[in-house]
């Protein structure tokens, strides 16, 4: 009597077990995303290089050039970098301007941290480059994590559910260096 309850139990489960692995696995695409050519962002920005970190507010504005305005946490301006097709520059309190080749020099000098630029633009909208890799997708087709060009790029969090909301809360690294960046307010440009 054990023996042949103890049997159906077996049966019962292993029918189940069946069951489950015929069921369809339902998998979501990567939703497709257009960049913006131009933006403007302000947010937050926390760099660190394994040696030294820095905080500050942030504002973006992208287009035909770039400028970064890096705020301290009483809302002075400690740094602006415009960057254009024929170099870059940073301007800082009380000292002379700098001229580099890119941007990238002078956020390597400013915040410790020199991620592709030409890059973050797609990062921050959630665009794959192309080739890069998107290891991971949530529910709603958007990269949770993404390889490009030697960093990984984690989606920390969206600024809603729906597939086409950008992201709000980035962590970029590669290496020891390490950028996270929230991004309060997001304004596509004409």
């Amino acid at each position: 009597m054990i023996r042949r309850l103890w049997g159906r139990l077996a049966l019962a489960v292993a029918s189940l077990l069946v069951g489950c692995a015929q069921l369809p696995v339902e998998t979501v695409p990567l939703v497709t995303r257009q960049a913006a050519l131009q933006f403007e962002l302000s947010g937050r920005i926390a760099a660190a290089d394994g040696g030294r970190s820095v905080s500050a507010g942030v504002d973006w504005r992208h287009g035909a050039t770039d400028e970064w305005r890096f705020v301290s946490p009483i809302g002075q301006v400690m740094a602006t970098i415009e960057a254009g097709p024929s170099g870059a520059v940073l301007y800082s309190a009380g000292r002379a301007p700098v001229g580099a080749a890119s941007a990238e020099e002078l956020m390597q000098q400013t915040i410790g941290v020199a991620p592709p630029l030409n890059r973050v633009v797609a990062w921050i909208q959630a665009v794959p480059p192309t080739g890069s890799v998107v290891r991971e997708i949530d529910a709603q087709g958007r990269p949770v994590r993404l390889i490009d060009a030697g960093w990984v790029v984690e989606f920390l969090e969206y600024v809603g559910d729906e597939p086409q909301d950008r992201p709000r809360r980035l962590e970029i690294s590669q290496g020891d260096a390490r950028l996270r960046l929230v991004i309060d307010d997001w304004r596509a440009l004409p």
